[in-house]
């Protein structure tokens, strides 16, 4: 299969044996080393609805929650008090169809969320996508396996914070804190791409 660095614009030959079907993953690029994502899943045609569009007047955020119905209506209560219209999807399919079409500020998930043979291919979505989409979004993954605010398990996972479901209590809390960091970590180059368009 060729492959092309949408970076660099450099174009390689990958022999298809080295990638693993069905798959998405992210190479680096052996000119400039950024990563080159490499999408081998079948191709799903493309639901016969019209797609789900929001406008720009508010700020969303894209709910991916796997737990019971008290414990959602807690997430979506406080996201909506930050000044987010929150915005559910309940599958796979329904998370990549919103998030093509339209932008999230904020986007929230469960590590149980529509698990496909033992993989969360919404996160491995997340992780491919390219840091110019990227950066744009504050990606927050609830999961056990790591306390709130673990920054390594965060870097690693390509997630802006975890959030423990025990902590789920301070939820409002660990949302702003998760925000002011991100707009903090990404303070610098807005300014100087703002200056940048003028």
């Amino acid at each position: 299969m060729d492959v092309s660095c949408k970076s660099c614009g450099g174009r390689f030959h990958l022999p298809d044996e080295k990638v693993p079907p069905n798959t998405v993953v992210a190479l680096p690029c052996p000119k400039c080393h950024e990563k080159i994502v490499v999408d081998t899943r079948v191709a799903v045609p493309a639901p016969a609805e019209e797609p789900e569009l929001f406008g720009d007047d508010v700020e969303l955020a894209l709910l991916c929650l796997a737990g019971s119905e008290d414990r959602n209506q807690t997430i979506l209560a406080a996201v909506s008090q930050l000044g987010f219209r929150a915005v559910p999807a309940d599958n796979f399919e329904r998370f990549d169809n919103l998030l093509r079409f339209n932008r999230f500020g904020l986007v929230l998930l469960d590590e149980g969320f529509d698990p496909r043979n033992g993989r969360n291919p919404t996160l491995e979505l997340l992780q491919a996508m390219p840091m110019s989409v990227r950066r744009e979004m504050i990606v927050g993954l609830i999961t056990s396996r790591f306390p709130t605010f673990d920054s390594i398990h965060a870097f690693g996972l390509s997630v802006d914070f975890i959030m423990s479901p025990q902590d789920l209590k301070a939820i409002s809390q660990i949302l702003k804190k998760a925000i002011s960091e991100h707009e903090q970590t990404y303070k610098v180059f807005t300014e100087c791409q703002q200056l940048a368009t003028k």
